[in-house]
């Protein structure tokens, strides 16, 4: 939690290469079956005409974006958030993710 934590505040500071790096480090400690984000967009239906390293590869572009820059944003933190389950979200985290998957839903 602290990684991500950290992650939203570099995220804040406009700091995004520290925000990704901190953000797919601390997904990558949490580990959690079931549905989070990253296995929700990875495996939904309407994917399923793309080739799939294609499709990885589109997921993982916030990732990436720290070997080739193309424009951070917040999916990073809000995947790492979501293999985390809730009910240990600090505020900060909860804040956090939810105003940005709002932010996806309106467009």
């Amino acid at each position: 939690m602290r990684q991500l934590e950290a992650a939203i505040h570099a995220f804040v500071r406009g700091d995004f290469d520290i925000a990704i790096t901190l953000a797919c480090a601390s997904e990558g400690m949490f580990d959690r079956e079931g549905r989070h984000l990253f296995a929700f967009l990875r495996d939904h239906p309407i994917a399923q005409h793309i080739d799939r390293k294609v499709w990885i590869d589109h997921l993982n572009r916030d990732r990436d974006w720290l070997k080739h820059p193309r424009g951070p944003d917040r999916t990073a933190i809000t995947r790492a958030a979501t293999k985390l389950e809730a009910e240990h979200w600090t505020p900060l985290i909860d804040e956090f993710p939810n105003a940005h998957i709002e932010e996806l839903t309106k467009e």
